[in-house]
């Protein structure tokens, strides 16, 4: 069962933080978990008074009328993602939910993103909400989980089930076979021949092995099949199927191997019109309340060296 205990909602008072809260708000009313709003500050700087940020009154009128316990922090950090990635893991989050601003092109490789370092490095699974995010989790109607067969790809299908059922959605599970295209110009999108009817089926048996061995509820379900790039594919698909929510996992490459082959996820984040939850990491909020539950019994970890 998906048992979500914390939920941090990390709170830049932007307007895509403000739809992000609402589906954190949202998966917290749902599953009774407790609701930590983090803004994280710049450290003091000599001279500099050190004043604590006044509550958010919008965030505790709406967790007052949902019923969620709201816990409202303000940590110092160099960088936004190094505090939120240090308060995740010093109180044990089970989701992370943050707004990204799909920022494009010389502004992103400028600027970075807050919500990418944090998809690359968290340890719990993060949702990333776009400004324009319609549907919230209760309401979904269907979920995409893109599947690469990887170790990590029956933790990401177990959440996607666990989501799909609690709203009545119906899940599409998605297999890209890689291969290279016919042709592809400046102007004209590369051409990915189709993959042998054998192929086809058997990632077709392969999809729906996967979803019963994921040992999450049965929602409805539908196994698709494309060949190309995984991003390219995993971003048509998205738009032919126009799902509410899509569940991928990500492993967490970094350094050179990452700056080479990139990440699916990342690009996924950063170009899909519909929120993205990644999946990486033990699956704490799908283990038992017993095992994945429990409060930090020490001290809040040093903040993240860069």
């Amino acid at each position: 069962m998906l048992t979500l205990r914390r939920i941090l909602f990390p709170n830049d008072h932007s307007a895509c933080a403000g739809v992000a809260f609402l589906h954190a708000l949202d998966l917290a009313r749902t599953h009774g978990a407790e609701l930590h709003v983090l803004h994280v500050r710049p450290p003091v700087r000599p001279g500099d008074p050190d004043r604590p940020a006044a509550a958010h009154p919008t965030c505790l009128d709406a967790a007052a009328r949902a019923g969620v316990r709201l816990v409202q922090v303000e940590e110092r950090a160099p960088r936004p993602a190094l505090g939120i990635l240090t308060y995740a893991r010093a109180w044990r989050a089970d989701l992370l939910v943050m707004g990204t601003h799909g920022r494009q092109g010389l502004d992103r490789l400028l600027l970075g993103s807050v919500a990418e370092e944090v998809v690359r490095r968290a340890d719990c699974p993060v949702l990333t909400v776009r400004p324009d995010a319609v549907q919230t989790p209760h309401a979904l109607r269907r979920v995409l989980a893109p599947v690469d067969f990887s170790p990590s790809s029956w933790l990401a299908v177990a959440y996607a089930e666990h989501l799909a059922a609690l709203s009545g959605a119906q899940l599409d599970l998605l297999h890209v076979v890689e291969t290279l295209p016919t042709y592809g110009l400046v102007d004209i999108p590369p051409a990915f021949p189709p993959p042998s009817g054998e192929v086809e089926a058997e990632a077709h048996e392969a999809l729906r092995d996967l979803a019963r061995e994921a040992g999450g509820p049965r929602p409805a379900l539908a196994t698709h099949v494309l060949a190309g790039h995984p991003t390219i594919g995993v971003l048509q698909a998205a738009a032919s199927l126009c799902p509410d929510l899509i569940v991928l996992p990500t492993h967490g490459r970094s350094g050179l191997k990452r700056l080479v082959l990139g990440s699916v996820a990342e690009q996924v984040v950063r170009r899909a019109t519909c929120p993205v939850l990644v999946v990486r990491g033990e699956g704490r909020g799908l283990l038992p309340p017993a095992l994945g539950d429990g409060a930090p019994t020490e001290a809040p970890f040093p903040v993240l060296a860069s």
